[in-house]
């Protein structure tokens, strides 16, 4: 491993000219720019150092040039390459060009060992990427077999002027970078359909007299798997780019618009189910699971008002009845009475299911049918043939695939992640039914998924219009269904392994706020992307909340291990919500009051139709992660023996003595709901509904309450 300095020339996105230098200070002249670097290194603790290089003009040329810091692995043709949001495992799977929807639409694909297969995103041999494409602007490297790691980050920059963070593979071995002004050579992704166009990147054009910097923190460790490659990148999120956020909406107001919003135009009266949006496409009708069917109906039962609780029933009831499938699993769709496979508009797959979709909704109706405490026999019927249907179908194949038959279980796609969560949803269905068989099944195909995608450093096949990419939606289903099964077994085994995959989860989070054009909609709403949440590696967006749970995951791993990291990092995840709902005095993209869109354009994916910082007045499964955020997560956590108040929602906790003060600096009623224990509970699990019967402090606008304790 060795790092350099690297000066580049730039004529529109084209390099044509290159010198490396060692790290010191020395005059160049590059395709006729004269220009003087200097550079600075101080370490900030063993193993972590910071890097300041400044570049200063002293004769103009008349190209772009910038000005980068790389690291190079003479001879690694085999290590570990991760870009956050974007990149794992240097993305080197099966690739092909697929138009949205972007599923496996080829004959020859259409089986249960069709190797990991991802659309036309960046991958090795070079990846580039700017800050804004990225969760965080970062590229690491594992070289396993030299038992070392490291991880290069940079500032992001603004909107504006961004570094560029690259990946290069070739024929000399590995080398990853940092240069700014960020420049990507050749093409940039514009990605669902869009595939890659000329890009339009331009380096900095240098002025005799001024001068641009580059800062780096460079992160060297001990590594043998990618687990410490994420690890590491966890522990370092804060200390490299500090916190954001603000309050804004608190969670219980944002419940309140959303549970109206749901009555007026999900509920279908006729079928008896909230629909995933407002009906007004085929879309916006039933889907179950994944984008919100059968999940906004536990959020609304569990912590909506009377009529929304009923609704939540008889949506369980449909789920459980018409929305059955022959093979056991659950119909993704339902239109006007009729339903349908996946494939509802598409000339093939006539009868695909993404099994994901029914490993949510087996988990979430053992959930609902916890919190209803009582067992009516169609819900428990139904729980029974999708946990049968996830028996047979890891029994038959051992594995639960991408795409399964509705009609027989057999799988058509196969050799994904899709359904980590079903583990999670085994787990429960086991202590509702009184089976070990599908407690068996859980522990044997959580291990399986372990094994063949996390301990190989990413998951796939989440969602279902991404191919097969990495993606965070699957790997926080994983560690759903690693902490459900420590919560139902107590074998601390799943814990070490929930971390794991928590490491892998919290790539996928933005840990700072981007700075988005001052004219743009999210410019004019000082939108903060602290906690926002990438979904996959090809839709270059980060997103309100987790597609789609709350997170009450890393609150249960934070009380199995005492790392307030994790719990920091739901907090962060959490708070962030609730800003991107659109209200009558706050409209968000022109929509009604109610609706949430999942863009948080860093990226200029979608240019010019969706530019940095807009998106469009549409509602989608944001709006159930919001509503499992109020229903699922603790406003306000307090341990009183140790005097610790970590609080989540649009609040502040301060101890004035052996008081505590909750104040709410918004312009919206709170109702706080707070869960307190003494810190030698944490060693106790929580079980599925452990917020009910909490204390509920309501707290005036711009008011502050004292916090029963």
């Amino acid at each position: 491993m060795k790092a350099t300095l690297c000066l580049r020339a730039y004529r529109d996105a084209e390099c044509v000219g290159q010198v490396d230098l060692p790290m010191s200070e020395a005059t160049v002249d590059l395709v006729g720019s004269t220009l003087q670097v200097g550079c600075s290194s101080h370490e900030i603790e063993p193993g972590l150092t910071e890097h300041r290089v400044t570049l200063t003009c002293l004769v103009a040329g008349d190209t772009e040039v910038a000005i980068g810091y790389r690291v190079n692995f003479p001879g690694l043709q085999t290590g570990h390459v991760a870009m956050p949001a974007a990149v794992y495992a240097g993305n080197k799977f099966r690739s092909k060009r697929y138009a949205y929807s972007c599923i496996v639409c080829d004959p020859e694909d259409f089986r249960a060992d069709l190797p990991n297969t991802i659309s036309n995103v960046h991958r090795l041999p070079k990846a580039q990427l700017l800050a804004g494409d990225l969760a965080m602007p970062a590229v690491g490297v594992g070289d396993f077999a030299a038992g070392q790691g490291v991880w290069l980050m940079a500032e992001p920059g603004t909107w504006a002027r961004q570094p560029v963070l690259e990946a290069v593979e070739d024929e000399a071995g590995l080398s990853v970078g940092v240069f700014f002004p960020g420049v990507r050579e050749g093409e940039c992704y514009r990605g669902c359909g869009y595939e890659w166009v000329p890009s339009e990147d331009r380096g900095w054009r240098p002025v005799q007299g001024e001068s641009i910097g580059l800062r780096v923190v460079v992160a060297t460790f001990p590594s043998s798997s990618p687990h410490d490659l994420y690890r590491r990148l966890f522990e370092l999120r804060h200390q490299v780019w500090p916190a954001g956020g603000r309050h804004e909406l608190p969670w219980s107001a944002s419940f309140d618009l959303i549970e109206a919003k749901f009555n007026a135009l999900h509920w279908d009266e006729a079928d008896g189910y909230y629909a995933c949006g407002d009906r007004q496409t085929r879309y916006a009708h039933w889907q179950v699971g994944w984008v919100g069917g059968g999940i906004s109906s536990y959020a609304l039962n569990a912590a909506g008002r009377p009529e929304s609780q009923a609704r939540g029933e008889r949506t369980l009831d449909f789920m459980c009845g018409k929305g059955l499938s022959p093979s056991g699993f659950f119909w993704s769709f339902c239109v006007d009475g009729q339903v349908y496979s996946d494939m509802i508009d598409m000339d093939y797959g006539h009868d695909w299911h993404l099994v994901r979709r029914s490993g949510d909704a087996l988990y979430f109706a053992c959930k609902q049918v916890a919190n209803a405490g009582r067992q009516e026999t169609r819900w428990v019927e139904g729980v029974r043939r999708c946990a049968e249907a996830f028996r047979v179908l890891w029994e038959r194949e051992g594995q639960f695939g991408q795409f399964v038959s509705q009609e027989t279980g057999e799988i058509r796609v196969g050799a994904t992640t899709s359904g980590a969560i079903a583990p999670a949803g085994l787990a429960l269905a086991s202590e509702l039914l009184r089976d070990k068989r599908y407690l068996e099944v859980a522990q044997a195909s959580a291990l399986s998924m372990v094994e063949r995608f996390l301990d190989l450093g990413y998951t796939s096949g989440g969602p279902g219009e991404a191919a097969q990419c990495p993606d965070s939606e699957s790997a926080f289903g994983l560690l759903e269904s690693l902490v459900t099964l420590y919560e139902v077994t107590g074998d601390r085994s799943w814990v070490s392994l929930a971390e794991r995959a928590a490491w892998l989860c919290a790539s996928w989070v933005m840990p700072y706020d981007f700075v988005f054009p001052p004219e743009s909609t999210f410019g004019r709403l000082d939108m903060r992307t602290t906690g926002s949440v990438w979904a996959n590696s090809q839709n270059k967006h980060s997103a309100p909340g987790i597609c789609t749970l709350s997170g009450v995951s890393l609150f249960k791993l934070y009380r199995a291990t005492g790392d307030i990291r994790y719990l920091d990092l739901l907090r962060h995840i959490a708070h962030g919500v609730t800003q991107y709902l659109s209200r009558d005095d706050r409209p968000v993209f022109g929509a009604p009051a109610g609706y949430m869109c999942e863009r948080v354009n860093t990226s200029d994916w979608e240019h010019p139709d969706t530019p940095v910082g807009e998106g469009f007045p549409f509602g989608c499964w944001c709006e159930t992660s919001a509503l499992l955020t109020f229903a699922e997560v603790p406003g306000l956590y307090v341990q009183p023996d140790t005097r610790l108040a970590v609080m989540l929602d649009h609040g502040d906790a301060t101890w004035h003595g052996d008081d505590l003060v909750v104040t709410n600096g918004t312009a919206f009623l709170m109702r706080l709901r707070v869960f307190i224990e003494p810190s030698s509970a944490l060693s106790q699990p929580l079980g599925q509904d452990f917020l009910r019967g909490s204390c509920v402090v309501e707290v005036p606008a711009h008011g502050s309450v004292m916090c029963p304790l």
